[in-house]
């Protein structure tokens, strides 16, 4: 026995060690706090509450060497940002409002993906149902020593802005049976109820956005296209949702000219210019609509590719991410103008404008806000993140959601308190 629990804090020890925080740092707050972050290194907001929803947001890119490092090196995320705070303004929305969870104050625990899969599964290994659950297979000598019994509980992670990272992390948090409700996530495959059991998304899923983008085709007759996806969980979904629709589609004659895949990290310049060059050829020289199925720092990239051989006379079809003010991204004026975005409806902001303008004003100890003030100088307040609508949208449905669990009432309250929540059957 004395070996096992020897092993067992071994493995504790491992998982602090590939987080670079220990697992047991956290504090017990006795009442609302504002904020509170770890270090300048591992930043994240924390805001106490009687129960707290994780937020997980792209507020960095990746970095673009393939670091191993557990610091964010990527360049600041202004959308992702805005989607954070759309969060914080909906629980302050929330926990003013009696109607719903009375008598319960939902906490935020935000932490930044940084837009990876692998930093946004070192950062949920911080979250509390995995630290209460590592401390299960402790012995009783461990559990006095690292006690995490006056924390409160995450009950529910809501973010995810891309579907690769969405679908890493609603694997990791379906084996603790907590609900994943992303606002952003519009991969085909996690509409598969079976496989993704606790996850929900308030954002349509590719297969209405494929149609939309088939519309718009056919509507301009543009019926010889060429399609560039990134190799992602998220680009490869894209396309083969667009490929079921379109061949779904009865009277519709689209055509591809060249398909490729590719990401910024992984292809060289070489194999850029290869495939641009095919799009030059002769036999394809008809075809001057390209479909853009990439992230951002893809879409960046070949937009440069494209400025710097002259290919100026194509016009781009981007969807989800690319679209807003063309000050936010770093390609030229002059490409950004041929990009037509596809983006799900945006829904009103205007409240949330004035919560972000409040908190920019007066808010302390948030970690990426001088960040924000350095890249951006509210000028384009109207122009936010297309997501903020969906961002409020996953957080009022996951806080439903546990009001419905916990059988509250206006009236009568909740007839469960927080600490009979493990109990409960999610």
């Amino acid at each position: 026995m004395r070996h096992l629990c020897d092993f067992l804090e071994f493995i504790f020890m491992l998982i602090q060690l590939a987080c670079s925080v220990p697992l047991s740092t956290c504090r017990s707050y006795h009442e609302y706090q504002p904020a509170n972050f770890t270090s300048a290194k591992h930043r994240h907001f924390y805001m106490n509450g009687t129960l707290i929803f994780a937020g997980l947001f792209p507020i960095h890119y990746a970095p673009q060497n393939n670091s191993t490092s557990n610091e964010c090196g990527g360049k600041f995320n202004i959308r992702g940002f805005e989607e954070a705070l759309a969060m914080l303004y909906a629980l302050e929305q929330i926990n003013n409002d009696l109607k719903i969870l009375p008598g319960i104050t939902i906490g935020a625990d935000i932490k930044d993906t940084c837009s990876s899969v692998d930093f946004a599964i070192r950062k949920c290994l911080n979250f509390s149902f995995v630290k209460k659950n590592m401390e299960s297979l402790m012995c009783e000598r461990t559990q006095a020593k690292q006690s995490l019994e006056h924390d409160s509980m995450t009950v529910a992670i809501v973010g995810l802005g891309t579907s690769d990272v969405a679908i890493a992390v609603a694997n990791f948090a379906g084996l603790f049976y907590v609900p994943v409700v992303s606002y952003a996530s519009t991969s085909r495959l996690l509409s598969n109820r079976i496989r993704f059991k606790y996850f929900l998304r308030t954002v349509s899923s590719d297969t209405l956005m494929a149609r939309a983008v088939i519309d718009f085709l056919r509507a301009l007759k543009w019926n010889f296209v060429h399609v560039l996806y990134s190799d992602t969980d998220y680009g490869r979904s894209a396309i083969e949702t667009f490929e079921h629709v379109l061949s779904a589609s009865v009277g519709t004659n689209i055509c591809l000219a060249v398909k490729r895949t590719f990401t910024s990290q992984q292809t060289n310049s070489r194999e850029l210019e290869s495939f641009l060059s095919d799009m030059r050829a002769k036999q394809n020289a008809d075809a001057k609509a390209v479909l853009l199925f990439t992230t951002i720092e893809d879409t960046e990239l070949i937009l440069k590719y494209f400025d710097s051989l002259g290919m100026m006379d194509y016009v781009f079809i981007a969807t989800d991410h690319f679209t807003g003010p063309i000050d936010r991204f770093q390609s030229s004026r002059e490409m950004l103008r041929r990009i037509v975005g596809v983006t799900p409806h945006k829904g009103s902001t205007e409240e949330f404008v004035k919560y972000f303008e409040r908190f920019n004003q007066s808010a302390t100890g948030c970690p990426w806000l001088d960040e924000y003030r350095k890249h951006h100088h509210l000028k384009n307040q109207g122009q936010l993140s297309a997501y903020v609508p969906y961002v409020i949208d996953a957080v009022y449905a996951t806080a439903y959601g546990l009001h419905d669990l916990l059988n509250c009432t206006q009236s009568k309250g909740c007839q469960f308190s927080p600490d009979e929540f493990s109990n409960l059957n999610l």
